[in-house]
């Protein structure tokens, strides 16, 4: 059985699906997220890098629809069954097939951060989620939400306190880690 490194807590091997299809993160991640969503009327954008099979970007594309606010995601492969990308797109919602690292995938997602002339919501649940943090949390708007996935396994507190320009956002980081969501909360200071 596998254990949370953080934690030393066994962690199961339980798949979560939304719109009935696989999606990576947990029920109270989404609930840490609708919270985050819900409490801020301030952002602007929303942002995932890592899109996965798309279930996540389809709830943040509802997410953007209903509240007027642009939502990219951006892979470097495309896993999205063709149902989802059509719904995510009839609501408004971009996909960018590209690594975010390359110079054209990184500047058309410092392009649209900033295209929101405000605070935003940034998911990073790419291939290398210290590296997102680091190249992508220091170049967005003050206020703007940070998340990282993988928290305790693929991004650790170290990565974290390597970026000097985000905090941990309490009281949502605490509730975030009590819920075992595996999201670091932070806000670009």
């Amino acid at each position: 059985m596998r254990r949370d490194p953080m934690t030393g807590r066994p962690r199961g091997a339980i798949r979560q699906q939304l719109f009935g299809q696989p999606v990576q993160q947990t029920w109270s991640a989404l609930y840490v997220m609708e919270g985050l969503l819900s409490a801020h009327k301030e952002i602007k954008w929303i942002c995932e890098i890592g899109t996965g099979f798309g279930s996540l970007w389809l709830y943040l594309a509802v997410w953007g629809c209903r509240n007027r606010i642009p939502c990219l995601s951006i892979d470097k492969v495309n896993r999205t069954p063709p149902g989802t990308q059509d719904v995510a797109y009839r609501l408004g919602s971009q996909f960018v097939q590209a690594d975010c690292f390359a110079p054209a995938g990184r500047q058309k997602l410092l392009s649209y951060m900033s295209q929101g002339k405000g605070e935003g919501f940034l998911l990073c649940d790419g291939g290398d989620k210290p590296r997102e943090i680091a190249e992508f949390g220091p170049q967005v708007p003050a206020g703007t939400i940070v998340l990282a996935h993988d928290y305790g396994t693929e991004i650790l507190p170290a990565d974290v306190e390597a970026v000097p320009e985000l905090e941990y956002y309490q009281p949502w980081h605490d509730q975030s880690m009590a819920l075992e969501t595996l999201l670091a909360v932070l806000r670009r200071k």
